[in-house]
Order: C-alpha cells, then structure tokens, then sequence
C-alpha cells in the first residue's frame, strides 16, 4: 500500500478511533479531566462556552453568509474568472455539507456525551462504536463532535485554492490546512474539556469533513473539468501525505 494514497487517511483514522473507544483511553481521558476540573465546571466557562462555543458558532455562521454572499455576486457579476467563481462556489457547498452531514449523523447516532456517562456525572452507560445504531441505552445524541464540524470545514481552503489556481497548474502550499486544523482542534479541545465530546467523537469529525472536503472537490474538478478526471492518490492530486503533515508538525 502506497503511504500517499488517498485512503490512508481513513486507515489511520479508523483504527485510531476504535482504538480509543476499545482500549478504554476516550474514557480515560476524559476521567482525567473530570477529575481535574472537580466536575464539568468548566461546562459554563467564559472561554469555553461563550467565546470558542457561542462565539465560534456565530464565527462559523458568519463565514458561510460571507461565502454566500461572495457566490452570489460572483456569478450575478461576473466577478472573477470562471474558475475563480467555481472555487467559491465549491467553498460554500463544502463548508454547508461538512457541517450538516455532521448534524445529520448526531441525529441518528446514540453515543453518549462523557458529561451523561455513568461515572462522569451522569447515569447513562458508555456506548461503542458498534452499537451507535441500536443501542437501548439512548441518551442525548452527541456523535460525531458537531461544533468542531465548523472548524473542520475550512479544510475545504485549501482544496478552494487547488480549483482557484487549477487554470494555472500552480501547486498549493499546505499550510492552507492549518486553518481547519487549528479552528476545529481549537473547538474540539474546548467542548472536550467542557464535557460535550470524547476525543473520539472530534477524530471522526475531522476525518468526516476531510473526506467532504476532498470528495466534493473532486466531483468539481470532474464536473468543470478543471482537473484530471483520474486522481487515485493523494501525491497525484498534489494532497499533502502523512509525510508532509509530520513535517508541519515540527
């Protein structure tokens, strides 16, 4: 298996995920913070709740109106170049369709909060993977993580740019992933230290909106014919690998 295939994401992802909820470690750390914090206390902290929850959802509401306000005079203006307005356009629909595939999970999914697990300050039994369907144990629906689905979402800057300069062949720097990367592990951590997410629950946000970000940016590339209509791997798409992202991490 090539290390740059556009799969490994979810390999890694997966596993990393499974191994949380099964090890017992999403449990774990999330006791670690109970305990830390005596309780959820920082459930109505100002940092935490009202600026990176209330205001980051404000934030994130205010950048889809912005995007669509950009799409609309974009195309009822010609501003740009066609390429310019397609790349817009694809930032708006992969934001809205990270953020309410999402929602639409938590709707139908049965995991737990850690704040209504019995041993955490609730009474609900831990739920797993394999029972987010057909649990009998059905509490408030807190799976996948859907404040930090909004930060996730930017990752579709990044793949915006690939179709903005798709014209040009120009290769995109990755440092345009940062900003998903640091608003969602910015929402994820608050709602985790509030109570709201098991570490597990924000992996699978941000692996979910990667994947909405980089299929939808492939249906355009096909659709508009602004790309290669064959794109199997990450190193052929120019997406960066894990060898990159290790890089940026440093």
């Amino acid at each position: 298996m090539r290390h740059s295939a556009w799969y490994t994401p979810a390999i890694y992802g997966i596993l990393t995920i499974i191994v949380l909820q099964y090890s017992g470690a999403d449990n774990w750390l999330a006791s670690q913070i109970y305990d830390i914090n005596h309780g959820w206390n920082w459930r109505d902290s100002w940092l935490l709740e009202t600026v990176l929850h209330k205001a980051g959802r404000s934030f994130v509401a205010m950048w889809v109106v912005a995007l669509l306000i950009l799409t609309c005079l974009s195309f009822a203006c010609q501003l740009f170049t066609k390429t310019q307005r397609i790349a817009i356009l694809y930032a708006l629909c992969a934001t809205i369709f990270s953020v309410v595939l999402i929602s639409g999970l938590k709707q139908i999914t049965m995991l737990p909060c850690p704040w209504d697990v019995n041993g955490l300050g609730g009474s609900q039994s831990y739920v797993y993977l394999h029972q987010m369907f057909s649990s009998s144990d059905a509490g408030p629906q807190c799976y996948p993580a859907g404040h930090a689905s909004g930060g996730y979402a930017l990752f579709s800057l990044y793949f915006c740019l690939k179709l903005w300069r798709a014209d040009k062949g120009q290769k995109i720097n990755f440092y345009w992933l940062l900003p998903g990367m640091v608003v969602g592990g910015l929402f994820g951590v608050a709602q985790q230290l509030r109570g709201a997410h098991f570490l597990s629950h924000d992996l699978s946000t941000a692996l979910l909106c990667w994947y909405c970000s980089f299929g939808l940016w492939l249906s355009f590339t096909r659709w508009f014919k602004l790309a290669p209509a064959q794109a199997t791997s990450m190193e052929r798409t120019n997406l960066p690998t894990f060898k990159t992202l290790n890089w940026l991490g440093k």
